[in-house]
């Protein structure tokens, strides 16, 4: 199994989701985690509902800072932002440009997460394939 850390800035979002949809597609495949280099605390309340509208909770959830993981424990790290992105120095890095639903209405927040699944279930597709 492949362990995949997925990033963004407050892991109150976008690397939320992710981590949830590698649980969710991607069991026997990968070992997900997600964190962020300046945590909120707590999830974005329309990311854990658009979250419960495809069947995955994230109450109780809470977010986690990039500083208390060991990085080298990873195989993949998967950056999910746009303009704001924090810095991961590796060689199995890939970057998803990706909006940040904080401040954004509920139909937004729906578009980032189905693109974020999209993302999650080609990941899955491919290690299966390599597997």
């Amino acid at each position: 199994m492949k362990r995949v850390l997925f990033v963004c800035v407050e892991n109150a979002g976008r690397s939320q989701m992710a981590e949830a949809f590698a649980r969710q597609l991607g069991a026997g495949v990968l070992e997900p985690a997600s964190a962020g280099s300046r945590p909120l605390g707590r999830i974005h309340p329309l990311v854990a509902e658009a979250m419960r509208e495809r069947g995955l909770e994230l109450t109780g959830h809470f977010s986690k800072g990039l500083d208390s993981l060991d990085l080298a424990g990873f195989d993949i790290i998967v950056t999910l932002c746009d303009d704001e992105c924090p810095r991961v120095e590796r060689q199995t890095l890939m970057h998803w440009e990706t909006p940040n639903p904080a401040g954004h209405g509920l139909e937004s927040v729906r578009s980032i997460r189905d693109s974020i699944e999209a993302r999650v279930h080609e990941l899955v597709r491919s290690l299966r394939a390599t597997h």
